[in-house]
């Protein structure tokens, strides 16, 4: 292996100057985009999951809401500040 390695590049260097340059150019962007897509790769792998433990952070909120009975929907949230008002006449008087 390291023979055919150490023939490969002699016969690079054997090569005029703008072919090497072409060469380096070539592989130099190869490596880089391969680096590219990794990062990509696992950047989206992170993003999804952070989506999801937004989701299990939402239902969790949810489910403490009804655990509560405190509601989001119109009809409850006016229930509840009849409720409270109600209260504080009572604390009131």
């Amino acid at each position: 292996m390291r023979h055919h390695i150490e023939r490969h590049v002699d016969r690079l260097r054997e090569r005029p100057e703008h072919h090497r340059q072409a060469i380096a150019l070539g592989s130099a962007a190869t490596i880089t985009g391969i680096i590219a897509l990794v990062w990509m790769v696992t950047m989206a792998q992170r993003l999804g999951d952070v989506e999801l433990s937004t989701a299990a952070v939402e239902d969790a909120g949810q489910q403490f809401r009804e655990v509560l009975n405190v509601g989001t929907d119109p009809e409850r949230v006016q229930n509840d500040a009849r409720y409270r008002a109600y209260l504080e006449d009572q604390a009131a008087q």
